[in-house]
């Protein structure tokens, strides 16, 4: 739900509860005596695995811009995502996959979310297992063979990504105690058993030997020890003692600073594009230089970046935010002088009164003329004195014309502005900077593919019903598209 749907954590628990409410009814009669004699004895599903797979069939076909017979696999590997079934035939594990990996076969290449969600839900005692695929492979659920596969994601983000540190969150459901195994009714008895301890000694185990993870905080492990061994995987019903459990574990100290750690990691954890914008923000003095091809987004982004550090100074009037969209058309209007005039207006916006400016006006309509670059730049440099930090986003630096110099003296009074001043520049072909800006950071601005790819899914139910209700067609529309627009 949260990875292949991208589901909302609301949208998720909304969806999970009416699914336990919906699926989680005995399909035997209480009155049918031999036939749970016959389930108990052969370990049969006692729940309708019908209801389970319409109801499946509903929420994938709500939330599935493709619909119900969505596959599992995806183009947009931004979020990639695998669950673990059991193979019938020799109990050895199958990884259903939303992605490729190289090192590793494919279980099941043409699998629907549907059925990824049917394989992993047959556990033992309560649904049948499940064949699927070309081949027909019967599968059921993976809890028999991996209930804490956190030794399989490990190693799947490892071969993922070889040069990166991994960070794991396991999140668990409860701990069953210790003690002798027991049980000479059945098997199965000892094998569900033997799944409770399992999963907190896979947890320990890996804690354990992967000391250097814990250390450097890339291990966090949440798992609500007390109130939930006891509530069956059929007891939706108890659904207000697991919230009472739930809660009482994450008011708990030691968990909120777990809690707290973990999410300090996850922020040290960002992109490189994203620390650098990070620390243009929170720093001072420093200078941004982003250049792309024609319709890589850098106006867009331009924009963005005004709305956010607009957004961030919305309550400090300490901090300034103004910038320039620069336009090869308008070449006649944008002088040097206009331009750092508009900075002016923008910066000065609150200002109701400023005496300086005000005698400035004066005197130019006197002589029915114009302010000079000299003395819109001593006006600007007069209003930026009253911030402590101002932010400046110049867009479109490639169009301002060099003919007359203009571009270069924008660029040296831009770099001679008093104060603490931030720069972001976009341009297409690189102008130089180092002349007037000191080590600015340089980056390139590209339409990443996952952006492109979810963006193309959410169009297509804007097109004909034949591209519609045809996954493989739309998913070759996505990938020719991606293939030619090279970043734009």
């Amino acid at each position: 739900m949260l990875g292949r749907l991208r589901m909302s954590l609301e949208d998720c628990l909304k969806a999970y509860l009416e699914l336990s409410k919906q699926i989680l009814a005995p399909d035997r009669s209480r009155r049918n005596f031999f036939a749970q004699a016959k389930d108990l004895v052969y370990v049969n599903g006692n729940l309708d695995e019908k209801i389970l797979e319409h109801a499946v069939k509903k929420c994938v076909g709500k939330y599935s811009p493709v619909g119900e017979d969505d596959v599992f696999k995806k183009l947009d590997e931004s979020c990639r995502d695998f669950v673990v079934a059991t193979r019938v035939s020799n109990s050895e594990p199958a990884l259903l996959r939303s992605y490729k990996n190289l090192d590793s076969s494919q279980a099941v290449e043409d699998c629907k979310i549907r059925e990824a969600c049917r394989a992993t839900s047959a556990a033992k005692g309560f649904f049948e297992s499940i064949s699927i695929g070309k081949h027909y492979q019967t599968l059921t659920d993976g809890g028999l063979l991996y209930n804490n596969p956190i030794q399989l994601v490990h190693r799947e983000a490892e071969t993922i990504w070889p040069e990166r540190n991994a960070l794991l969150i396991s999140i668990g459901t409860g701990s069953a105690p210790g003690g002798p195994f027991a049980g000479t009714f059945k098997e199965v008895v000892g094998a569900m058993k033997n799944i409770l301890t399992e999963t907190e000694r896979t947890a320990d185990d890996f804690y354990e030997s992967h000391c250097a993870m814990v250390n450097g905080n890339l291990l966090s492990c949440f798992n609500v020890m007390y109130g939930l061994t006891q509530i069956g995987l059929e007891e939706y019903q108890e659904v207000g003692s697991i919230a009472d459990a739930t809660e009482t574990y994450l008011n708990n100290g030691e968990t909120g600073q777990k809690m707290r750690a973990c999410v300090e990691s996850l922020l040290e954890t960002r992109s490189e594009d994203t620390i650098e914008y990070t620390k243009w923000v929170n720093s001072f003095k420093t200078y941004i230089w982003c250049t792309g091809i024609p319709g890589a987004g850098k106006s867009v982004l331009a924009s963005i970046v005004v709305d956010d550090v607009r957004a961030k100074a919305k309550n400090d009037t300490n901090i300034g935010v103004a910038c320039l969209y620069l336009d090869e058309q308008a070449r006649e209007v944008q002088s040097t002088a206009n331009l750092l005039a508009a900075l002016w207006r923008q910066l000065s916006a609150e200002n109701f009164y400023f005496e300086e400016a005000e005698d400035l006006y004066k005197r130019r309509t006197k002589a029915a003329t114009r302010p000079n670059l000299k003395e819109v730049s001593k006006l600007l440099r007069a209003e930026l004195c009253r911030y402590t930090k101002t932010f400046v986003i110049v867009d479109a630096l490639d169009e301002c014309p060099e003919d007359n110099g203009v571009r270069d003296i924008l660029l040296e009074e831009l770099g001679l502005l008093p104060g603490s001043v931030n720069m972001l520049f976009t341009s297409r072909n690189p102008p130089t900077l180092d002349r007037h800006f000191p080590d600015p950071v340089c980056t390139e601005i590209r339409a990443a593919k996952q952006d492109v790819t979810k963006y193309l899914q959410g169009q297509m139910s804007r097109l004909q019903d034949c591209i519609r209700t045809n996954p493989g067609l739309q998913q070759a529309i996505v990938r020719g598209i991606i293939d030619v627009i090279d970043g734009m």
